[in-house]
């Protein structure tokens, strides 16, 4: 049994600087008995060259508490991640047999988890106006410090199985930095276009330059919407999602992988109808996955024919075709 006590307070005001230029800042205080004290500031500037066009900019201190099961030394669980299934270090191990400690590891809570805290920056244009065209271009850095995530390092063994145990960590520092982008218009009178792409330029642990999570290179959606009638609308939208490289180290042994495994890019198309019955009843329905597309994890670390070490990039599934019906009601 665990338990732990949050208090928060937010302030923001809206100030009209002058005609083209709007500044917004904020503050957030935070205080949890597990963890102690955070402020988190931050200061939002959107300024217009005309009616079509802003500038839009922002800086703000985030931050995130480790949960009460990361912070708790008696939680734990299991996993055949980071190095798991090494079994070189046969004569470090206690002698208790099976496989049980070759093959798994355990992640402990820690109590000396600190917040994670992380200074985000973004600039960018914002464009709409003409014919109903909109659109945005938007730069974003994230400086991570203390990133909560499963520890690399190996702590011990467990006296009962011998499985080796790692322990939730704060990692020391990170960056996030990519591009986003958004377009919007109508396509006549009865249809419409709708894009948005990110381009990420880095995810990665500045100590090691390794990533800091399994993440595709871009993503871009589109779709297309077809406004049948003024009640009943169908889409048809299209999501491409680039190469995922996945680490070059073993991050709890230090060495590099034998083989490396990209996961390739792909698309998977949708489609989507909804119907506006009345002012309180909306039904949907649709296919997702609609050309039944499927992509199989295949994650492992180690090959037990060749003894070869693996990063594999597949760590999830993308399920085949599936068919949806809803009705909303509201009173």
């Amino acid at each position: 049994k665990t338990d732990q006590t949050n208090l928060g307070l937010y302030a923001e005001s809206n100030i009209e600087w002058s005609e083209q230029l709007t500044l917004t800042p904020a503050l957030r205080l935070d205080w949890a008995d597990t963890y102690g004290f955070n402020a988190s500031p931050s200061l939002n500037a959107t300024y217009a060259f005309n009616d079509e066009w802003q500038m839009k900019m922002g800086v703000a201190r985030a931050f995130k508490s480790p949960n009460l099961f990361q912070l708790n030394p008696n939680y734990r669980y299991t996993s055949r991640g980071n190095g798991c299934m090494r079994v070189d270090d046969e004569d470090t191990r206690p002698p208790y047999g099976g496989s049980a400690g070759e093959n798994t590891c355990y992640i402990y809570g820690n109590p000396d988890l600190k917040p994670e805290t992380s200074i985000n920056a973004e600039i960018g244009l914002a464009y709409d106006g003409l014919n109903g065209i909109a659109g945005s271009f938007t730069f974003f850095h994230n400086d991570y410090k203390n990133r909560i995530a499963a520890g690399d390092t190996l702590v011990g063994y467990d006296p009962i199985d011998g499985r080796r145990i790692f322990i939730w960590d704060n990692t020391p520092k990170a960056v996030v930095q990519g591009l986003e982008g958004n377009f919007s218009t109508p396509l006549g009178e009865n249809f419409a276009l709708n894009v948005n792409a990110t381009y990420m330029l880095k995810s990665e642990n500045k100590e090691t330059g390794q990533p800091l999570s399994l993440v595709p290179k871009h993503t871009i959606n589109a779709s297309v919407d077809w406004f049948a009638t003024p009640g009943l609308t169908f889409t048809l939208a299209a999501t491409n999602y680039g190469r995922i490289k996945p680490r070059t180290v073993n991050t709890s042994t230090g060495e590099p992988y034998d083989r490396i495994v990209e996961r390739p890019g792909y698309t998977l198309f949708n489609l989507s109808s909804r119907w506006q019955i009345n002012d309180n009843a909306v039904l949907s329905a649709g296919v997702s996955n609609l050309f039944d597309k499927e992509i199989y994890r295949t994650q492992t670390s180690w090959d037990p024919d060749t003894g070869a070490s693996i990063s594999d990039a597949n760590t999830f599934n993308e399920p085949g075709r599936a068919f949806y019906l809803s009705l909303q009601q509201s009173f």
